[in-house]
Parts: C-alpha cells; structure tokens; sequence
C-alpha cells in the first residue's frame, strides 16, 4: 500500500502543481490584460502628444507672435501720435480763429460806437443793425463754446482710447507670456 499511497502523494502533488500552473497562467492572463491597457494608454497619450505638437507647430511661433505685435504696436503708436498732432493743430487753428473773432468784434463794436457817438442815428435803422449785430455776436459765442466743446469731447475720446490701447498691450503681452511658457514646457 505504500505504493498506492506514494502514488496518491504524487497524484495530491501534481494536483497542488497544476493549480499553481493554472494560477500562474491566469496570473499571466490578467499580466497580458494590464499590459494591453497599458498599451492603449501609451497609444493615447502618444497620440494626445502628437495632436498638441500638431497644435504648437500650427500656432505662430513665440517670435513671430512678438513681431506681429510689436508691428501692431508700433503702427497704433504711429496713428495715436498723428491724431494727437492733428488734434493739437486743430486747437491751435480753434483757437487762432477764435481770437481772430474776438479781435474783430471788439473792433467791431469800437466802430459801432464810433459812429453811434458822430453820427445822428435814425430810430429804426441803427436799432435793427444793433440787433443784428448783437445776436452774430452771441450766435458767434455759441458757435466758439460748441466748438470747444467739441474738442474737448475728442480730447476724452483720444484719452479713452490711448487707455483701451494700454489694456490691449498688456493683455496681448500677457498672451504671448503665456504662449512662451507653453512652448517651453512643452519642448
């Protein structure tokens, strides 16, 4: 009987080892499982890195980018100073005119009381001329006060569009600060 039980040992034995086996084989099934999906996750990021490469090389380049907008900068600087200039020619036009205006009604006025004082004036006519003259002068006035306010509004309008300018600069300085440090961290 020792035979059958050495024999029933071996058989016991083979059974323990062909459980191993069939454990170690799963075990090999569930490896090639984890090394499928790793594989999968690898195409993934492989193609999620290609498509971002794809991205950057598509986008202007960092230096392209600053000389597009140093461009840009530069031609809005040359167009703000060259209102600025106009602007400043038109005041000093306004304001020449004005007091070329001015110079004549007060030379105007000197003239009407001049021939007020020499000359006997006929009731209706001088007072009609009087009139006349006293509403160009205020219709002058509201033309020099609509004037400056005029320029005054374009003053307000150059300013709030020189602040709009500075915003689009640092908010465009900020985007290529941006697009430099994902060039960086993506090389």
């Amino acid at each position: 009987m020792s035979a059958i039980d050495q024999l029933e040992k071996e058989l016991e034995d083979l059974r323990s080892r062909f459980s191993q086996a069939f454990q170690v084989l799963d075990g090999f099934s569930q490896l090639q499982t984890h090394f499928e999906q790793l594989t999968q996750t690898q195409q993934e990021l492989e193609q999620s890195l290609s498509q971002a490469k794809n991205s950057l090389e598509d986008a202007s380049a960092p230096s392209e980018l600053q000389e597009q907008y140093t461009e840009l900068e530069s031609q809005f600087e040359a167009k703000y100073a060259q209102l600025q200039s106009d602007i400043l020619d038109l005041r000093h036009s306004f304001e020449a005119t004005t007091y070329d205006l001015q110079e004549q009604l007060h030379h105007d006025r000197s003239q009407l009381k001049q021939l007020e004082q020499t000359a006997a004036p006929a009731p209706g006519a001088d007072t009609n001329k009087l009139d006349w003259l006293e509403n160009s002068m205020q219709d002058l006035s509201n033309l020099i006060y609509a004037d400056r306010s005029a320029l005054q509004h374009l003053d307000r309008r150059l300013n709030h569009v020189k602040r709009v300018t500075d915003i689009i600069t640092i908010v465009g300085a900020s985007g290529f600060f941006v697009m430099t440090i994902i060039m960086v961290v993506t090389r």
